[in-house]
């Protein structure tokens, strides 16, 4: 394939009848082509490429950057030889169609950021990944849909409570209490940590709902946008590496590399140093897709660019589950006891490496004497809802200890809400979104 490339009426690339060797691309929209920066002044700065297009094989560096008659033009020049590639775009249909895409998601967020603001209260009512999922779908902000839906909340558990008689009043101000601190609760995570929470009543009620319904299907982890539980399973999938022909090393990953700037040293096999000579995204079938150049650095004398070992596929990955587990480490000490009432998965990442389900040991014995003792106190005085709170509380202990004397971890009811609200948790996992975000704004 050659010069010219039709995509569409609105999208081709053609020789420039001006330029000997050059190309333009025409495109309906912004394409993520950047000019050259220029050096500005200072003699020991070089020049800033701009970005490296493949077209049919053909490398082309773009220089300039016009709108006529409503389309984008780029003027594109043969690829100077002895200029570093920083980053690489193949021009070719499937590349339109993920800017096509990419587009249509920009003016649905548009006409959603205009339009469907009202339903910030409804939308902070709903699971955390549920209003992640939608917020980024209509260009909300996910913060503020889980304040002004918990602020919601408090007004109409306030002026329900009000509305009833004496009597009534008096046996729930006990249970509205509880959901009030829940609901502020969920707007202090929002101001103070950044973290998304929805309504424990609707989440219960989406549950059984789903539960009993058939269920759904559960999500795509790969595909937009980044969810806490997405997060989390993309850790686990290794990058997908390509070896090209001069050597260097595709990777391609659904989980942004935060280590991984241009010119950034990533440790191979046998010693063996890569540096990052490439880096860019594309959305491609709802999925960010993160691609790096590995280039070999340092090789050493009669040893083939071909022989050497890039890094493993989960290297990067194993990084930051090494930072996640010494963050736990540093919490181990003084909150051992709430680090054993945590979920499955999060003890998993908080035990694994230590001993496994039989770390937690004394802080299950603690906690669960703690839950038995408060439901003691609870049946003290034999109303409905100190009964039914003492069932609760005594049967959560009795199934943890049940667990634990199995080997297996032993979860406890009542701490599900906690890990998004610990560091260990937190920091890798608003890191990485952000980073989507980031990428997003720029394509």
């Amino acid at each position: 394939m050659s010069l010219p490339i039709r995509i569409a009426d609105d999208e081709y690339a053609e020789a420039d009848p001006h330029e000997p060797g050059g190309a333009i691309v025409v495109s309906a929209g912004y394409l993520p082509f950047r000019v050259p920066v220029a050096a500005g002044g200072v003699h020991h700065r070089p020049r800033f490429a701009g970005t490296t297009v493949q077209i049919a094989g053909v490398r082309y560096e773009c220089v300039d950057e016009q709108v006529q008659d409503g389309r984008v033009v780029y003027a594109l020049r043969p690829w100077p030889p002895d200029q570093i590639i920083r980053e690489l775009v193949t021009y070719d249909g499937d590349f339109i169609a993920a800017m096509r895409e990419e587009r249509r998601r920009l003016a649905q967020r548009e006409r959603g950021r205009r339009f469907y603001w009202p339903l910030y209260p409804l939308l902070g009512a709903l699971p955390e990944a549920d209003q992640i999922r939608w917020c980024e779908r209509w260009g909300l902000e996910p913060r503020l849909a889980t304040c002004l839906g918990a602020s919601g909340e408090i007004v109409l558990l306030l002026w329900t409570w009000m509305s009833l008689p004496a009597a009534a009043a008096l046996l729930l101000l006990g249970s509205t209490a509880l959901l009030i601190s829940a609901a502020l609760m969920r707007i202090a995570g929002a101001v103070i940590t950044a973290e998304v929470a929805g309504s424990p009543p609707v989440a219960a009620l989406l549950w059984a709902a789903r539960l009993f319904g058939g269920g759904l299907p559960p999500p795509d982890v790969t595909l937009l946008p980044m969810t806490r539980e997405a997060f989390w399973a993309r850790l686990a999938l290794p990058d997908r590496q390509k070896r090209e022909d001069d050597g260097s090393v595709t990777v391609r990953s659904v989980l942004p590399h935060l280590t991984w700037t241009m010119g950034a040293r990533v440790a191979g096999e046998a010693e063996q140093w890569w540096r990052v000579a490439a880096a860019h995204t594309r959305v491609e079938q709802g999925r960010l897709v993160y691609t790096y150049r590995l280039a070999v650095e340092g090789l050493g004398e009669g040893v083939a660019v071909r022989d050497v070992r890039p890094p493993r596929p989960q290297a990067y990955q194993d990084a930051v589950m090494g930072d996640v587990r010494r963050e736990w480490d540093d919490m181990r000490t003084a909150f051992g006891w709430l680090m054993s009432m945590l979920p499955t998965p999060v003890q998993e990442r908080a035990f694994a490496h230590v001993g496994g389900p039989s770390a937690p040991r004394v802080g299950v014995v603690i906690s669960a004497a703690f839950c038995a003792g408060a439901a003691a106190w609870m049946a003290a005085a034999p109303t409905f809802l100190n009964l039914l709170a003492a069932a609760a509380l005594a049967g959560d202990a009795a199934w943890r200890l049940w667990r634990h004397a199995r080997g297996l971890y032993a979860p406890s009811l009542f701490a599900r809400w906690v890990p998004r609200y610990m560091r260990p948790e937190r920091l890798s996992y608003h890191a990485h979104r952000a980073a989507e975000r980031e990428a997003l704004a720029a394509l």
